[in-house]
């Protein structure tokens, strides 16, 4: 399908892209329209140590000082990663710029997703990218889950000493599951569907992985995007010499 944005550009990076070259201040804050695992894989308490590769990104507020920004070659990074936000976190952390990650419940709120289906639906374009494409890290992510998060629920059918520790397991991330209940505002009694979310979660991500490769891959905003190309921003910036000549023409 025909798309508005350059070749070598996805829509939404092309047009933060844009904004970020029209603003004139010092700080730059992009906006657009999960708990436990996204702390889990991003290890917030970890984001201020300069000597930790661990980094953050949030689509609804990523507030990014300009004169980082422009100097890590903005959005030029991160333009064919639908996990920009993310991405664009980890170049800004790489190249030694200070992070910091805080909970703003009480100065913002988002709506991200009305229903279930609308999440399936939208996290399909985001979630295998954030996997870098990779079927290999798609299966140890979905092993992963299923050992620490649904052998325990199960094994506590074993009897023995295999109930007696899988129930630890289940006492640890049902606190776990508690902590960020409470920091985000969430019942705790929603702790009891854990074990479904995380099945859900399986297959969000198996969903998102087989549709990119059937399709060849994936459709954002009724704009298609080809998988081939995709991978090209996985190592960093996809940039070739067509895509320099592209870069330079459009900032004369």
């Amino acid at each position: 399908m025909w798309r508005h944005s350059p070749p070598g550009w996805l829509g939404k990076c092309h047009a933060l892209r844009q904004g970020a070259k029209a603003a004139s201040g010092d700080w730059l804050l992009f906006t657009a329209a999960f708990g436990l695992f996204f702390s889990l894989f991003v290890r917030p308490w970890k984001i201020m140590d300069p000597t930790s590769a661990a980094h953050a990104g949030i689509g609804a507020f990523n507030l990014v000082r300009a004169q980082a920004y422009r100097a890590i070659g903005g959005h030029e990074r991160v333009r064919l990663r639908p996990d920009d936000d993310m991405r664009l976190g980890k170049a800004l952390k790489q190249a030694g710029c200070r992070q910091g990650f805080a909970l703003g419940q009480a100065l913002i709120h988002v709506e991200w997703y009305r229903s279930l289906p609308a999440l399936v639906r939208g996290l399909d374009k985001a979630t295998f990218a954030g996997l870098d494409y990779s079927l290999g890290k798609t299966v140890l992510g979905t092993l992963m889950l299923l050992v620490l998060f649904l052998w325990p629920v199960v094994g506590l059918l074993c009897g023995g000493w295999t109930a007696i520790l899988c129930g630890g397991a289940c006492i640890v991330f049902t606190l776990l599951y508690l902590d960020q209940a409470r920091l985000h505002n969430i019942s705790g009694w929603t702790a009891g569907l854990f074990p479904v979310c995380c099945l859900i979660f399986v297959w969000i991500l198996w969903s998102s992985a087989i549709k990119a490769l059937v399709r060849g891959g994936i459709t954002w905003r009724s704009t298609f995007y080809p998988l081939w190309e995709l991978r090209r921003g996985v190592g960093g910036s996809p940039r070739g010499d067509a895509g320099q000549k592209r870069v330079a023409a459009d900032e004369q």
